[in-house]
């Protein structure tokens, strides 16, 4: 709730869980936003009723209490003046954390819990991102990024690609803004780029990076 995080228990310690043997007991100070949280087995990671904060509530055993340390503690810049709208987490390769700002930044959080790695970083594209999810991709071992993004010739849905076939590089990750992988015709004319139309744009070629 918003005004902090409670744990339903049973009235007997050690006892069975019951609609008629229960309590309610708070377990942290910390209350949460109306967004829906994410979990990282053991942790809960959720934004703070403020909306300006993103924590995390685990369980500290040698203190045998609970605590939500919050995420943002090495990065407060990030959210000066602004606030959390959506968080969701893509696990494979690699464990991350997105955050859609209000301002249709896109924050991504490098998080493993276990080799106590946290590391922040943004996404900007020339529109904004309202909101985003994984799906699994069984056949690649990978999770696929899915967003949307609002641009000013309307709303589209796209995808992060990591694993790119004939890119002509030694890597597959796609990390440019809406990307063409494309091979020309014999008059060295590249189609289906209509969605680029009046945007400056930067070419790679055999491995090479052309002028704009």
């Amino acid at each position: 709730t918003g005004s902090g995080i409670f744990q339903c228990v049973a009235t007997v310690q050690s006892g069975a869980l019951t609609p008629t043997s229960f309590r309610v007991e708070s377990i942290d100070p910390n209350g949460g936003a109306r967004i829906p949280p994410i979990r990282i087995s053991p942790i809960l990671i959720f934004a703070d009723a403020g909306k300006r904060e993103l924590r995390e509530l685990s369980y500290n055993f040698a203190e045998d209490n609970f605590k939500s340390p919050h995420l943002f503690r090495f990065s407060e810049h990030l959210m000066e003046g602004f606030f959390i709208k959506e968080i969701y987490n893509v696990y494979t390769p690699d464990s991350i954390v997105y955050v859609v700002r209000t301002d249709g930044t896109l924050l991504g959080l490098v998080y493993e819990q276990v080799e106590n790695v946290i590391a922040w970083y943004r996404i900007v594209t020339q529109g904004e991102f309202k909101s985003g999810c994984k799906i699994p991709r069984p056949e690649t071992g990978k999770d696929w990024h899915w967003v949307i993004v609002s641009r000013e010739t309307g709303i589209f849905v796209e995808f992060f690609e990591p694993d790119a076939t004939d890119t002509g590089r030694q890597w597959h990750d796609l990390h440019t803004d809406c990307a063409v992988v494309a091979t020309p015709n014999v008059n060295f004319v590249v189609s289906g780029l209509n969605h680029l139309e009046g945007t400056i744009c930067h070419v790679i070629g055999d491995g090479m990076l052309f002028e704009d």
